[in-house]
């Protein structure tokens, strides 16, 4: 299992993690920042095995041209650094029940 962190420049993290979900895949938005009309940086997190690494950052990088393309203006676009995935081994992992979680609700 990998854990990956995708912080994405938030004009295209909505529509990212739009498509992700629709691709199947489960996203979650860990932080946003920027005021209204100045867009800051959206990271988003998702756990996936190991075998789906190629097929999703080819997924990722498909997407976000599309998306630059849609952007694109007269002037020079940077697409440098509008998108970057940070791919973390995960060595125990566990996915919670409902049981384990209502461990954590009660009061000890």
């Amino acid at each position: 299992m990998k854990l990956l962190w995708l912080t994405v420049s938030g004009e295209y993290a909505l529509q990212l993690s739009s498509d992700l979900t629709k691709k199947g895949y489960r996203v979650t938005e860990v932080a946003s920042t920027g005021d209204f009309l100045h867009y800051g940086n959206t990271i988003l997190l998702m756990c996936i095995e190991a075998k789906q690494m190629n097929e999703l950052t080819d997924f990722i990088r498909s997407r976000m041209n599309e998306y630059r393309h849609l952007h694109e203006t007269d002037s020079a676009v940077s697409s440098s650094n509008d998108f970057a995935l940070y791919s973390i081994p995960l060595c125990n992992n566990k996915k919670t029940t409902e049981k384990d979680t209502d461990f954590f609700m009660t009061k000890h």
